[in-house]
């Protein structure tokens, strides 16, 4: 895998977006967007975590894409936001979580 990131909105402490730039060399995407967003609701600190993905246009990596795609765009939605979830509550805040996965 060869991809370059940039971030593409920055709201301190309320919304970062992220997504692939330039040619990337993935397998199972050809083009990803992921969106973090922090709020606050009933003293709690809320944060959704999104993906936007496209599938790549070779056919063999696009049917291997069809099998885990999804699959493994919730494993990495979970992953990022228990590790959110931790940090914060070891800062002292409540949490809500929430993640979605779709394709593009």
């Amino acid at each position: 895998m060869e991809f370059t990131v940039a971030v593409t909105k920055w709201v301190k402490g309320v919304e970062k977006v992220w997504e692939t730039i330039g040619d990337a060399r993935m397998i199972i995407y050809s083009w990803y967007q992921m969106r973090l967003a922090i709020s606050q609701t009933d003293g709690k600190t809320n944060a959704e975590l999104s993906i936007t993905y496209k599938r790549p246009k070779n056919l063999l990596a696009r049917l291997v894409s069809w099998f885990l795609a999804d699959w493994y765009c919730n494993w990495c939605l979970k992953k990022m936001l228990n590790d959110t979830k931790k940090q914060l509550e070891e800062q002292g805040h409540g949490t809500s979580s929430e993640s979605v996965a779709r394709t593009g």
